[in-house]
């Protein structure tokens, strides 16, 4: 090797040790040398230290080698700060998408009156500029903030008026004008014309004998009617009208409905009403009501690129232009303070505290599991360390028979590995970005994150670089002061693991006396011991299980002497190193059992999630409405008819009933086996065949077989029937509260129900929703609302549980790669005995296939043991924890188990991909070796 070489020609011949105190022989051969001895800054000023930096670069597999055991150090010191800020925005994000689409955006506005306000003593009204000034004002405070702004106008309830004559108040007919840029493309226009005016709905439309061309009077004032569009209560509301669906949807079901939308389609034509409103309350004593016009101004954002810290620079930069708005001279026209009647959203800065509450939630786990990683790749690091000195055995070697210590080893191993390390570092730490990018959250991170994860990496190398070196020097007087006859210490048989379990147990303990999902507010957080319970336990288990595995290897060597070559090297490579062969099986037994609960854990923790959406809704979708419905052809086709008595009583208890049609209920109400020990079409067939004379009954929250009363409504018109309890289950469909649920054939009540009974009819369905909404609309009644199982959780309260998980499952396959890369250097370090032994088994008659069988059934056989080893433990794990991971013990299901199968036949294909592309690289490496060059070097 010319580094070799150029080390020793570089030094005189007679020099001596080069670190010892002793004086060295004159370089002519007389006296003693009265030169003083080196000192360490002199040391490293000589070739072999000097040259170490570009030295590196001549050492590809080593150099190789530290690379990526300092990329997967500096991914794993970068990936907690990464995550939370990634973790941090896509709550934000979720919470933003699952509102109504403007709900978060900056907004500042005033609720003001528009009218004049006449003093005794007929001042002249300075109301229309105070207007014009708020019109200014708000918007241009909003855009010296640099944000860009679009006008709500809102007015108040307006009355239709005939030559200027108002109607009684007993039949007064209302409108609300409403303006926002963009509104008529938002609607389903049926007729229009040209300029501007208003689109009136087609209920005032055939109410009044309203066509396009006409003009609509309110208040006085005559605006021209340039569209009629659909009733916007009569189709599903769309994401423009999310917010302001109260304007025209009847949510309470009160006796009065909302005023009828007119749109006006400029702000000109929405003021001519506006100000009439309040001219008209203004002359008679402020009229039928008290209520002023709404004027927003709202700034657009893209909810899918938001961040914690741009949402807090939007909420302040809000707060500067809504104090800056406010600042405008008073109204002068009014008594009071104009300031009184401003506001600005808030919706923005509660989503971002509970986006910071799960944040905070997630650090509990999120940072030990980092930890817990960060720590296992300074192990590989330090293997790459070891691995060095294997590789420069002859330098090491010759500079340690110099005189050469541990210590300027280490040196010496540092400055040729800071350049491999420096750019592993820079590697990981994108990497690290790209992961999260690719699998993260979100894609979307905080300056601040981004800081803290460079100062993170920078710490991680500064320490893997010392590790490395420390290893690097320990190993270098390892191979010149390895010990004679030395005597296995009794503290390598202690059981130290069992450590670990103790702490397992106790955090277990702990465990069983805590919610495993506890709540901060409303966003749910994962106690800590259920990610840290598991992973003492599975490394304290997988410890112990290989120790027990170790015991067997000297009988399983004796019993190899009979059995086929193949097997009998593979067995004689894995017992010759017992502890390197244990450490390894270990090493691969871990990410499997991690990777496997974590999983197991995440895809439970959904499906439970998602069964309860589905039990409270009853399907995937129930389209709801106001008025009777029957069944019919069109209906059965749509969906299954669901008749909701939302009060009952059973033996006095409050219930709820559901009036459903046995024969088709089950076709798409949402059922699970474990719901019942009989099936769902079993007990639903029981239902139409009357019990003697009592109507046959299925319930569900606690209600015993056997015969009850079932009311229909809460006084003393309630419909009390005799009923029989036929069948029970824990959980029945559309059960959306604690008390218990009754399903009924609905036929069998024979009567109509009192109004106390509440009833509602609802169709469910698993399809498309609009045939449902449509036959309700056939049938005279008003559609209510589709309710989805999105409605019943506000999904982005749960993200801190499957996130915690996933990032636990992200941990495992990081886990997984640094047992791969051990298990490289584990073929490096053996190669070359392994290339010798190879070498005179060849000559011995033994095959390259039977070699390569060997080699795939030594590494084969400790992949499938760890496989195995880690499922048997994560399955341990699960049925210990999976029980307590009930995101919501109110509503039912109780936790349910599922099999991630994808993932475990993941791992079970990369088990074999390990193996088999292991063995290969491992044969080609001895017979690409040069048998004579590795025994000459000591093989």
């Amino acid at each position: 090797m010319p580094s070799i070489v150029e080390d020793r020609v570089s030094e005189p011949a007679t020099s001596q040790k080069l670190t010892t105190g002793q004086p060295a022989p004159s370089a002519d051969g007389g006296g003693r040398d009265t030169r003083p001895p080196r000192t360490a800054r002199g040391l490293l000023l000589l070739p072999p230290w000097i040259r170490a930096p570009m030295l590196g670069l001549r050492q590809p597999g080593a150099f190789f080698a530290v690379a990526v055991a300092a990329a997967i150090l500096a991914c794993a010191a970068a990936s907690a700060a990464l995550f939370l800020s990634s973790a941090s925005s896509a709550s934000l994000q979720q919470q933003i998408n699952d509102r109504c689409d403007n709900a978060a955006y900056p907004m500042i506005g005033t609720q003001t009156y528009l009218g004049p306000f006449f003093r005794p003593e007929n001042e002249a009204d300075v109301r229309p500029e105070f207007t014009a000034q708020t019109d200014q004002a708000y918007p241009e405070a909003l855009a010296r903030q640099g944000m860009d702004s679009n006008p709500i106008f809102i007015g108040a309830q307006s009355i239709l008026t005939e030559n200027g004559q108002a109607p009684s108040a007993q039949n007064a007919r209302f409108v609300r004008p409403f303006y926002r840029p963009g509104a008529v493309d938002q609607i389903t226009v049926l007729d229009s014309g040209s300029g501007n005016g208003i689109y009136v709905p087609s209920f005032v439309a055939e109410r009044d004998q309203i066509s396009v061309g006409d003009s609509l009077e309110a208040d006085g004032a005559s605006v021209p009617v340039v569209g009629i569009y659909q009733n916007l209560y009569d189709e599903p509301v769309r994401d423009f009208w999310c917010s302001y669906s109260s304007l025209f949807n009847n949510e309470t079901n009160a006796n009065t409905p909302p005023a009828d939308l007119v749109i006006a389609t400029d702000e000109a034509t929405f003021y001519d009403l506006a100000l009439a409103r309040d001219n008209a309350n203004s002359q008679g004593g402020m009229g039928f009501f008290d209520e002023t016009s709404v004027r927003m101004w709202e700034v657009p954002v893209d909810p899918d690129t938001v961040t914690s810290t741009s949402a807090s620079e939007n909420v302040a930069r809000q707060d500067v232009a809504f104090r800056e708005a406010r600042s405008i001279s008073g109204d002068p026209t009014r008594p009071g303070d104009f300031r009184e009647d401003s506001f600005q959203s808030e919706e923005l800065s509660r989503l971002i505290d509970r986006s910071q509450r799960l944040e905070n939630g997630l650090r509990g786990p999120v940072i030990p599991t980092a930890v817990a990683g960060t720590i296992l790749a300074m192990l590989l690091v330090m293997a790459a360390g070891s691995y060095w000195a294997d590789r420069r055995l002859r330098e090491v070697r010759l500079l340690s028979s110099r005189g050469v210590g541990p210590g300027a080893l280490a040196v010496k191993a540092a400055l040729e590995l800071v350049i491999p390390a420096a750019l592993g570092t820079v590697a990981g730490y994108y990497l690290a970005r790209g992961l999260i990018a690719l699998a993260g959250p979100a894609d979307d991170l905080d300056p601040d994150a981004l800081r803290s994860a460079i100062l993170t990496t920078i710490a991680g190398f500064v320490i893997g670089l010392i590790l490395l070196s420390s290893v690097a020097g320990i190993r270098s007087r390892n191979f010149t002061e390895k010990p004679i006859g030395h005597k296995r210490s009794w503290l390598s048989l202690i059981p130290y693991e069992l450590i670990l379990l103790g702490a397992a147990g106790y955090l277990w303990w702990q465990l069983r006396g805590q919610e495993a999902v506890v709540f901060d507010g409303s966003v749910a957080q994962v106690n800590g011991l259920l990610v840290s319970f598991p992973l003492l336990f599975l490394a304290g288990a997988a410890v112990l299980v290989v120790r027990l595995i170790m015991v067997v290897l000297p009988a399983l060597r004796r019993r190899a002497h009979g059995w086929s070559p193949a097997a009998f090297v593979a067995v004689n490579q894995l017992t010759a190193n017992r502890v390197v062969s244990a450490s390894l099986l270990a090493a691969l037994c871990l990410p499997i059992a991690v990777l496997t609960y974590s999983a197991t854990l995440t895809a439970s923790s959904q499906r439970t999630v998602d069964s309860k959406a589905l039990t409270s809704v009853g399907a995937e979708r129930a389209v709801t409405s106001f008025g009777d419905l029957e069944a019919t052809p069109a209906v059965d086709a749509a969906g299954t008819l669901v008749a909701r008595y939302q009060a009952a009583f059973v033996d006095g208890a409050e219930a709820t009933a559901l009036g459903v049609d046995p024969a088709d209920f089950a076709s798409e109400a949402y059922w699970e086996d474990s719901f019942a020990e009989q099936d769902l079409e079993s007990m639903l067939a029981q239902l139409p065949d009357m019990a003697g004379d009592r109507i046959p009954v299925l319930a569900a929250g606690g209600v015993p077989l056997g015969p009850i009363t079932l009311e229909l409504g809460g006084n003393s018109q309630a419909l009390s029937l005799d009923a029989e309890v036929v069948a029970v289950a824990d959980v029945l469909p559309g059960r959306r509260t604690a008390e218990p649920l009754i399903l009924l054939d609905d036929r069998l009540i024979g009567v109509e129900a009192p109004q106390s009974a509440n009833l509602r009819y609802e169709i469910w369905t698993n399809g498309d929703p609009e045939p449902a909404a449509a036959e309700i609309r056939e049938q005279g009644a008003r559609l209510f609302r589709v309710f989805t199982t999105t409605e019943v959780f506000e999904l982005a309260n749960f993200l801190g549980v499957s996130w915690t998980f996933g990032y636990l499952q992200a941990l495992a396959g990081f886990v997984g790669v640094i047992a791969i890369g051990g298990l490289l250097l584990y073929l490096e370090t053996r190669q070359r005995k392994r290339t010798a032994s190879y070498a005179m088994a060849r000559r011995m008659g033994l095959s390259r296939w039977t070699h390569f069988r060997s080699l795939l059934a030594e590494l084969g056989s400790v992949l499938v043991v760890a496989l195995i080893v880690g499922a048997g433990l994560a399955a341990a794990a699960i049925a210990m924890a999976y029980r307590q991971l009930d995101v919501d013990p109110i509503r039912e299901p109780s936790p349910l188990l599922a099999i991630p199968w994808i993932t475990l036949a993941g791992i079970a294909a990369a088990t074999i991909v390990v193996a088999f592309g292991t063995a290969g690289y491992a044969q080609r490496r001895s017979d690409r070796a040069n048998p004579a060059e590795v025994l000459r070097l000591g093989g």
